[in-house]
């Protein structure tokens, strides 16, 4: 197979009927730039390999200069800085995560008083707009109160507990930029085949077509980044069969989390599995793995009270999760665990917490935290409070000065 360029550079969308999965956004954009009331903020919101930066450099480049459709001019030299990544004349790029001292952000918004050069707008990019420091932030606040009327301001922001601020916020219009299904994704790797010549070719076996994208766009978390960086292993390395993709790919996928959980509900010691939760390497797997197991402990546990399950052929299934005597137990540690309730849980904040559950930490509410220990009757929440891990070899032996401070669980609790 000769090679390619990089699928994800190669046909990233530059034209709106290009985008995947985003169709109200694409829409509201595209009578805006028909209209000429581009606004003066706007903020794209949502989780990586979505299309924020996409919508925002399409957006950008069709305010510079568009066709009667609403699409940009890549002829013309604005939006040609932009397909280039240089940024010149009245199109400019802020990285929120560099830029984000206050000298910084005010030299560069100071600039914007003046009027635009070569075109009658000027775009301004904030990549990273929720790394931005408070002393950045009342900088761009204060630009946004008072907006020059050639100003458009265009926020690209992750879906995190921190977030923009409230007050800057309150000054945009939000645009949710949502992960993308299965079918919108398989559709979007389809047409990257079909332009490659590679769609219905005779070499290529029919599974690959069916099962092969079907499974691509199952383990990239709706994000479209992940699917074409998936696809273009799985092209250069002709990966075809589902076996040859699963080893290619080497990540996390549905079924590996089924019996990851049903070994940890069996409370195996397994080194092949506890392997796989302590090679977790980024915190993209560990947010994929407790995201879908708390989906699916929780869909067991309602499945035990109700027999019914989202899905019929996993209803036999979730229905023994359901009644092993540990899913509740192992729902709670994944969800009031305090070290899983941070803005980004790291690999080691998970292997803490199945230590947890292996070390027989209850964190049910209203349930003694350690069998052994009920004649203390200490729950989560309780005065004096510390998990087994946590506790040092002198804890038992009395002393005037703790050597653990408590640890309150302040996350709220979901309901059953």
């Amino acid at each position: 197979m000769e090679s390619i360029n990089q699928f994800n550079i190669k046909y990233r969308p530059r034209k709106w009927e290009d985008v995947f999965g985003q169709d109200t956004i694409v829409r509201a954009l595209r009578k805006r730039i028909l209209s000429g009331d581009y606004g003066k903020a706007i903020i794209f919101e949502g989780l990586y390999g979505c299309g924020k930066t996409t919508l925002a450099e399409i957006y950008a480049a069709a305010i510079m200069s568009h066709d009667k459709e609403g699409n940009p001019d890549w002829n013309d030299p604005q939006c040609r800085s932009i397909l280039d990544g240089t940024f010149t004349g009245d199109v400019i790029r802020l990285d929120g995560g560099i830029d984000s001292s206050k000298s910084a952000m005010v030299d560069i918004l100071s600039e914007l008083n003046n009027r635009p050069l070569y075109s009658k707008d000027r775009v301004i990019i904030i990549e990273e707009s929720d790394q931005l420091t408070g002393a950045s932030i009342n900088a761009l606040l204060k630009t946004l109160e008072n907006p020059c009327p050639w100003n458009h301001f265009i926020l690209l922001s992750m879906m995190d507990k921190k977030g923009i601020p409230a007050a800057i916020k309150s000054r945009c219009q939000t645009f949710k930029v949502r992960p993308l299904e299965i079918s919108q994704m398989m559709m979007g790797m389809k047409s990257i085949l079909e332009r490659e010549g590679l769609w219905g070719k005779q070499e290529i076996p029919q599974e690959f077509f069916l099962k092969g994208l079907s499974y691509i766009a199952s383990v990239s978390n709706g994000s479209m980044r992940n699917a074409v960086q998936y696809l273009e292993q799985c092209v250069m390395n002709e990966a075809w069969d589902l076996k040859s993709i699963r080893e290619l790919l080497d990540v996390l996928d549905e079924t590996a989390i089924w019996e990851i959980l049903e070994a940890l509900l069996d409370r195996t010691k397994d080194e092949n599995i506890l392997r796989k939760i302590i090679g977790f390497r980024t915190g993209d797997e560990v947010d994929h793995f407790l995201n879908y197991s708390v989906m699916m402990l929780s869909e067991a546990i309602l499945c035990k009270e109700t027999g019914v399950a989202y899905e019929e052929k996993n209803h036999d299934r979730l229905m023994r999760m359901g009644t092993n005597p540990n899913c509740e137990k192992l729902y709670y540690c994944l969800t009031l665990h305090p070290q899983l309730s941070k803005g980004y849980v790291r690999g080691s904040d998970l292997v803490g917490c199945i230590a947890c559950y292996y070390q027989g930490v209850d964190f049910r509410p209203g349930v003694p935290v350690v069998p052994n220990r009920s004649e203390q009757k200490i729950t989560i929440g309780t005065p004096g409070y510390t998990p087994p891990f946590l506790e040092s070899k002198e804890s038992s032996e009395e002393s005037s000065e703790p050597k653990i401070r408590q640890r309150v669980l302040r996350r709220s609790q979901p309901d059953f």
